[in-house]
């Protein structure tokens, strides 16, 4: 007896249109019954996911926050989208239709092959859920990204291999595009391939109304251009536009060939590139740059290090952007001292680092920048991230204030004392009671701030900042003897061993101490034992840890805490917060050695409180 003859795969049309993504729910035939952008694992919504989220929002009634961020955006704040390759997502958008994101994995690993088998995994996905018809974005063409044609191939190449194994339901996928120079030419694109670009798969001809009206609006932006370049010949030069995007992500991972980029803008994902670099010369220009004494000379050093860690093709993304920038790092990559870096001064309103203010009662001992460099961290902000960690960065605020509690503990160690923590301990003490709504524990001097009292604090109660005023160190070879200071003749540590014994951990923690930001390099990954205390604290919770990457001065220490806090519990974002507090540190006693070793690892945006 013959077999029956295998059923042949259906064809799936695919089609482009001019327009706007989210208008597009009930058009054609069959109807659009699903819309969709690419989504990165960790990153906030942008680019075409923005304009989707905004959408979304508005239809299911999800109201935007203050910061202008939507569902999509507040989940990702929430660590709930770390979507695989091709992994749907999907909300409910207009009536019989879907919004769905498609997971592209962590930014930068977006090759053509990876592209394909999101296209092929997503539409599989789709398929099973009986959608008819795919309306999307061309995910993978950003600028810096595949080139239109590189792209569109990797999503044929997709959707032919999903038709293979199910195409039951999907049957037409339609490229959105709203410029009308990319839809010519995502058009044009299709048009060179055929009718038939693949088995299983046709091209629908686009609608010739639309081809002639993109066509003139092409002409229209061309000829604007024109003028606007001629009008811009006859005005003086002035500072360049400051474009305040989304952040500047970068990913930098460490290899025996040297160091590994990546970098996502809000109009550009730039993939991965080697950058050779000598361990040996790279430390001691970071050490030249972080503990040397002269603003001056410190700011060519810091110049020297921006030019020895930053490919060239990322430092136009880099310093065209108010933005901030957020670092994920991998452990020896953290050790880098990425806050000194010096870029050219872009007319922002923030005063230069070392010196910047000058304090009236003379006591800065660091001269001031030229304007034509300032470092990066003074200029736009620098947060750090774990890329060893899947630990997600949750709320950009902590609670309301009426309900906000303090623990602060300073100058622990009797046999180590430390006059300026005490100090900072006072000072911010009374800085935070005279709000009048925030309760404060204040766990001063050796007396009080013993280490199981400040143990037991933690474990019965809550908090939603901890702060640590007092010595501390980092030794990778002797994890015991790492952490906070608490006695040095008995060898009291609160070490990450320790740590690990605490059920719950303020969502921010801000170690005042010197080197508190010790990075463990070959610790292992499910274990607290090697571990430095940034990474410590997040692997049991907490969200934000402000920490210092070398020695720090005292005074400089206490200058840039009362600053810190001050803008924090004014309502203002906790990368704000961090600038004003390194320039409250440089214009200080020691502050040109100190300013640059703070780091902040979270969320740029958190906000401890309601202004």
């Amino acid at each position: 007896m013959s077999k029956p003859p295998a059923k042949a795969a259906p064809t799936i049309e695919i089609a482009v249109e001019w327009g706007d993504l989210t208008s597009m729910h009930g058009k054609g035939n069959p109807p659009v019954d699903v819309i969709s952008a690419g989504h990165y694992t960790g990153v906030e919504p942008q680019s075409a996911e923005l304009y989707l989220d905004k959408a979304i929002s508005k239809d299911i009634g999800s109201a935007m926050k203050g910061d202008d961020v939507g569902v999509i955006g507040r989940m990702t704040r929430r660590g709930l989208l770390n979507l695989g390759l091709g992994e749907p997502y999907t909300l409910p958008f207009k009536k019989g239709c879907w919004a769905s994101i498609a997971g592209l994995g962590e930014f930068g690993s977006l090759g053509p092959a990876q592209l394909q088998t999101m296209v092929k995994n997503f539409c599989w996905s789709l398929s099973q859920s009986r959608r008819r018809h795919l309306a999307t974005v061309l995910i993978g063409s950003g600028e810096g990204n595949m080139s239109l044609s590189m792209a569109l191939d990797a999503w044929l190449a997709g959707i032919y291999q999903m038709s293979m194994s199910s195409s039951e339901w999907l049957q037409r996928v339609t490229i959105v595009e709203f410029d009308p120079e990319r839809f010519l030419m995502i058009r044009e694109a299709l048009s060179e391939m055929g009718p038939r670009p693949r088995r299983n798969l046709s091209v629908v001809p686009a609608d010739e109304k639309q081809v002639s009206g993109a066509a003139q609006e092409v002409a229209k932006a061309l000829r604007k251009k024109a003028s606007e370049i001629v009008r811009k010949k006859r005005l003086p030069a002035s500072k360049a536009s400051i474009n305040k995007g989304a952040p500047t992500r970068i990913m930098v991972s460490t290899s025996a060939a040297g160091l590994t980029f990546a970098a996502l803008t809000d109009s550009a994902s730039i993939p991965e590139r080697q950058v050779a670099t000598d361990p040996s010369v790279l430390r001691m220009v970071s050490e030249n740059a972080g503990l040397h004494g002269d603003s001056d000379e410190q700011k060519e050093w810091c110049q020297v290090l921006r030019q020895l860690l930053i490919p060239c093709d990322l430092e136009g993304h880099l310093f065209k952007s108010a933005a901030p920038v957020v670092l994920t790092l991998d452990a020896a990559s953290a050790r880098l001292p990425w806050e000194l870096l010096a870029v050219p001064d872009q007319g922002l309103a923030v005063p230069p680092v070392a010196g910047g203010v000058k304090p009236s009662d003379g006591t800065n001992d660091a001269s001031a920048w030229s304007e034509d460099f300032i470092a990066l961290s003074e200029q736009r902000g620098i947060t750090r991230q774990f890329r060893s960690l899947t630990v997600p960065v949750l709320q950009t605020r902590v609670t309301r204030r009426k309900n906000l509690r303090v623990l602060i503990v300073a100058d622990p160690a009797s046999d180590a004392p430390l006059v300026d923590a005490r100090k900072e301990g006072e000072e911010l003490k009374a800085l935070l009671a005279a709000q009048g709504d925030i309760e404060v524990v204040a766990l001063l001097g050796p007396t009080r701030a013993r280490l199981p009292i400040v143990i037991s604090r933690l474990m019965r109660e809550r908090y939603d900042v901890l702060h640590f005023a007092g010595h501390s160190d980092f030794n990778e070879s002797d994890p015991a003897r790492s952490g906070w200071l608490f006695s040095k003749a008995q060898d009291l540590w609160l070490n990450p061993a320790l740590l690990s014994r605490l059920t719950r951990i303020p969502p921010l923690v801000v170690s005042n101490s010197c080197t508190s930001g010790g990075i463990a390099v070959n610790a292992a990954p499910n274990t607290l034992v090697a571990a430095g205390l940034a990474e410590a604290f997040f692997k049991l919770g907490a969200r934000n840890y402000v920490c210092t990457g070398w020695p720090v001065g005292s005074e400089a220490a206490r200058a840039f805490a009362v600053e810190f806090y001050k803008v924090l519990l004014a309502g203002s974002e906790i990368r704000q917060a961090m600038i004003k507090g390194r320039l409250g540190s440089a214009n200080a006693k020691g502050g040109t050695s100190t300013w640059g070793a703070y780091q902040h690892y979270g969320s740029p945006y958190f906000r401890l409180t309601e202004a």
